[in-house]
């Protein structure tokens, strides 16, 4: 393992980074104005926001900065690409053949020409690859180290790795993956194993057999739920300490959900089709075209009565009613009233609106932190 060589680019401190990865990209057509002053909670919000300006400079017209949650501008892309924040970190295009990483104070990690990352970064740490070898890499710690480790070609892609709760993965060929923790050490090898459908996260990981369907496995590597295709088949990522199985009847219809722990313990089970994982203690679920929740006893918490509904973050979920998104307690009351066309879960106590006039960011009472009118 060693220290990432530093330089200087246009002022900005970096570190020799990585290539494009799996990371989405939001390009939001608005231009920055300044809003009401921002309450000093929000001041460590350890994130930024891309955003499209005009730049007559650029071949589309249009250049991406990143923002802060005060929408003060930290970094300007000049025609290059920048992508979402995942993993504490957003991903910058330095040049044709270079890529980095910012985090949220606007510090660029910039890694070797060539070394591509092949999965998405969780809490800076992630793996990539040149030519045929791989390297673990640490952002915060400004470290690689090459991986004792040789990965099935014919699977090569992006994603193909996983990253999360401190331990990666490589498919290794034979049906076989290989996990390491973030120093690059081997922990165990799974057989059957020819696909990750969700990272590690709540003490769990979701495996694909190609055979025989999905299965769960615990820190250990050891199997602890599935496969069993022809009953279920396991949808969502471990969340809230949970995994669900959706069932299935004969036809191919849903019949209900059952939601099990860390060690493969029975903890939930409704007669609804619920959506995605629990969050904050609720589970979105769907009944005649409308949407409600279902706490952890497996009972209906809030009816359904939204035409759709997001997942409870910060004490606040985003709820759709005529049309327009508000934001809802855990009694389903509106606490922020139905006026966005578009309304994204609260992180750092902040959430990007948009009503189709405005765009910005508001606060946990609705108000814009900052917006812009389109």
């Amino acid at each position: 393992m060693f220290n990432l060589r530093k330089l200087k680019i246009r002022g900005v401190r970096i570190r020799r980074s990585f290539r494009h990865g799996l990371i989405r990209l939001l390009a939001l057509f608005v231009l920055i104005s300044y809003g009401s002053e921002i309450s000093s909670a929000f001041s460590e919000c350890p994130k930024l926001y891309v955003v499209s300006l005009p730049d007559a400079t650029c071949e589309s017209g249009r250049t991406l900065a990143y923002f802060d949650v005060r929408g003060e501008m930290v970094f300007n892309g000049k025609c290059k690409q920048l992508f979402d924040f995942a993993g504490g970190y957003g991903q910058i295009e330095l040049s044709d053949d270079q890529v980095g990483f910012i985090d949220s104070s606007g510090k660029i990690n910039a890694m070797p020409e060539g070394l591509w990352p092949v999965c998405e970064i969780s809490d800076g740490v992630g793996i990539a690859r040149y030519k045929d070898r791989h390297w673990i890499f640490d952002l915060k710690k400004d470290s690689l180290k090459l991986l004792d480790v040789e990965v099935d070609s014919s699977l090569y892609r992006h994603g193909i790795c996983s990253s999360g709760d401190g331990i990666l993965s490589l498919p290794i060929g034979g049906g076989r993956m290989q996990f390491f923790d973030s120093e690059g050490n081997k922990l165990f090898v799974v057989e059957d194993a020819h696909d990750v459908v969700w990272a590690f996260k709540s003490g769990m990981a979701v495996l694909r057999s190609y055979e025989d369907g999905d299965f769960v496995i615990d820190r250990k590597g050891r199997k602890i739920l599935g496969p069993n295709p022809l009953a279920s088949m396991i949808v969502g990522e471990p969340l809230d300490g949970l995994v669900e199985f959706n069932e299935r009847k004969d036809n191919d219809e849903l019949k209900g959900s059952k939601y099990f722990d860390e060690a493969g313990k029975l903890v939930v089970s409704t007669k609804y089709t619920s959506v995605g994982s629990y969050s904050e203690g609720l589970v979105r679920f769907t009944l005649r075209s409308k949407w409600g929740y279902i706490d952890k006893n497996g009972e209906v918490a809030i009816d359904p009565k939204f035409l759709w509904a997001e997942d409870f973050s910060e004490g606040l979920a985003a709820a759709k009613t005529e049309n327009r998104f508000g934001y809802i307690d855990k009694t389903g009351t509106f606490k922020i009233e139905p006026r966005f066309l578009n309304a994204e879960q609260f992180k750092c106590g902040v959430a990007e609106a948009y009503t189709g006039s405005e765009f910005g960011l508001i606060d946990l009472n609705g108000n814009w932190i900052w917006k812009k009118s389109r």
